[in-house]
């Protein structure tokens, strides 16, 4: 039929699911060997299907799907059949001349568009902040006289030695409940700085997701043309696997 639908096994009976066709192991084969053209394989046994039917020295894809791939060599191994080698692709993105003002603007580097979100902007936010100095400072200083105490405490009594330690993370955590709440309290002061770095985190990884998974080519190609096709292909080192940032 026009449909597709998977099989499940149940007990001795293959069952097409949403369907009241079943098939005993036998059947199955036998169809699959009349009809082959009616079965396809299911995302997980799609890269073995794809080595039996056309065999390959080299596979090139993505990060994610190299890693996919790589979950399924013991099954090679057990099918002998032949491994191919992986190599991750160049990928390409593309950064407009005014967001790359803008990120120098902030003191970033483009690089750090591609670290964890929350710590760049943390870090951002309480730049030279006074009070974060301090509080690092007095944390510092409480660590140090705790871990005093403690040496001191280790010559007497174990119950008071764990007292001492128990009120030491007591007290580092009151350091880092405050921590927080200044953080906090600098998102709620620099409300416009912080919506500025998320419009341009967005900009350079529109719907928090890679640009590549979101445009295709056209979007670019339609303005900026064959030129910009050229520069890609310029840019483009096969022998290469990495991420090339390229301004627009």
């Amino acid at each position: 039929t026009e449909t597709r639908n998977r099989i499940e096994c149940n007990g001795e009976k293959f069952q097409i699911v949403d369907t009241d066709i079943t098939f005993s192991k036998e059947e199955l084969l036998e169809e699959l060997e009349k009809h082959p053209e009616k079965f396809s394989p299911n995302a997980l046994m799609r890269p073995v299907y794809q080595e039996t039917v056309l065999p390959n020295l080299a596979y090139i894809g993505g990060n994610a799907e190299i890693m996919y791939w790589l979950e399924l060599k013991d099954y090679y191994g057990k099918t002998n059949l032949a491994f191919p080698v992986f190599i991750p692709r160049v990928s390409l993105l593309f950064v407009s001349e005014k967001n790359l003002e803008k990120v120098k603007k902030f003191g970033l580097e483009i690089n750090d568009f591609f670290k964890n979100f929350a710590a760049v902007t943390k870090d951002i936010l309480l730049q030279d902040n006074e009070i974060l100095k301090l509080l690092n400072e007095e944390e510092s200083l409480v660590n140090q006289r705790f871990d005093e105490i403690s040496a001191k405490a280790s010559l007497t009594e174990k119950s008071f030695g764990s007292l001492v330690n128990a009120e030491k993370t007591r007290q580092l955590k009151s350091f880092a409940r405050m921590k927080k709440r200044l953080l906090r309290a600098e998102k709620i002061k620099q409300n416009e700085k912080l919506e500025r770095l998320e419009q341009l985190f967005l900009q350079i990884h529109p719907g928090k997701n890679w640009q590549e998974r979101v445009f295709n080519f056209s979007v670019f190609y339609a303005d900026l043309g064959h030129e910009w096709l050229q520069n890609c292909y310029q840019e483009i080192d096969v022998y290469r696997s990495e991420l090339i940032i390229l301004s627009i």
